[in-house]
């Protein structure tokens, strides 16, 4: 059974993660400017702005979810029907990052850490 991944409007691939969290006034200009800074490793605006304490993970997650048509979920919260990790490929979950949630409407709902991930997969 081919699992259909529903995941809304995208902003585009060009979206930088650090003007989203500006836009949305989660970070300021100095703030954006230091984390372009501290930019070293390869990771996200958004990961790095998180790691020097300028705006909270969950923050983050909600307005680059909302800027990119995406729900926000909080596993700890959101009921998961289990049932649905035995057909779900295992490698989706530990390499793609993606987590089966539960069946919507005739779609599943996937839970993913990385919005822009999902992105680059719809358009390979």
């Amino acid at each position: 059974m081919p699992w259909k991944i529903a995941t809304g409007k995208h902003t585009g691939a060009d979206v930088e993660a650090g003007e989203i969290l500006l836009r949305r006034g989660l970070i300021d200009q100095r703030q954006l400017a230091l984390s372009r800074a501290a930019q070293t490793d390869g990771s996200r605006l958004d990961q790095v702005a998180i790691r020097l304490g300028f705006v909270t993970e969950e923050a983050a997650l909600r307005a680059l979810g909302d800027e990119m048509g995406l729900q926000f979920i909080d596993l700890e919260e959101t009921p998961v029907d289990v049932k649905l990790l035995s057909n779900f490929p295992q490698k989706l979950i530990y390499r793609q990052s993606l987590f089966p949630v539960r069946r919507e409407n005739g779609s599943l709902l996937v839970a993913t850490s990385d919005p822009f991930d999902l992105y680059q997969k719809e358009n390979r």
